[in-house]
Formats: C-alpha cells, structure tokens, sequence
C-alpha cells in the first residue's frame, strides 16, 4: 500500500508542476492518472473516483487533452466504450 501511495503522490507533484507551466490544473490531474496507473484502460468514472471530482470535471479534462493529443481514445475489447 505505500508504493501505491507512493505512485499518487508522485502524479500529484507531476500534476504540480504541470499545473505551474500553464496546464489546467484538471488536465494535468487526469493525465498523471493516465501515466501512473497501472491499468490498461481507464474509465471516466474510475478517473472521476481516483481524483474525487464530478463526471463533468472529468469529461472536460479529456476533451482538452484530446484535442491537444496528449491522450487518444482507443475502443475498448468486446466492449462498445472507448
């Protein structure tokens, strides 16, 4: 449990320094999740649960960095989410 702890406080301070560059602090928040999660995919609602924000914050997030390409949406296996 320490090293998982560990790994989000890191993202937190990777979302920091994000954030003091000129990210939106809600984009560089959803991108150090992306980064430091050991999932293969990730939901918005897992997102959402892990940063302790609303679907809303979430959804925008990956709207921006969509558009920015810093993430891109894949399908998901056997599933009909992306």
């Amino acid at each position: 449990m320490n090293d998982r702890r560990q790994q989000w406080d890191a993202a937190e301070r990777l979302a920091l320094v994000l954030t003091e560059t000129g990210m939106q602090r809600m984009h560089a928040r959803t991108l150090a999740v992306f980064l430091f999660t050991d999932a293969e995919a990730v939901t918005m609602g897992e997102i959402g649960e892990r940063l302790g924000v609303s679907a809303g914050s979430v959804s925008g997030a990956i709207k921006g960095l969509l558009s920015v390409e810093l993430i891109e949406r894949l399908p998901a296996p056997g599933s009909r989410r992306a």
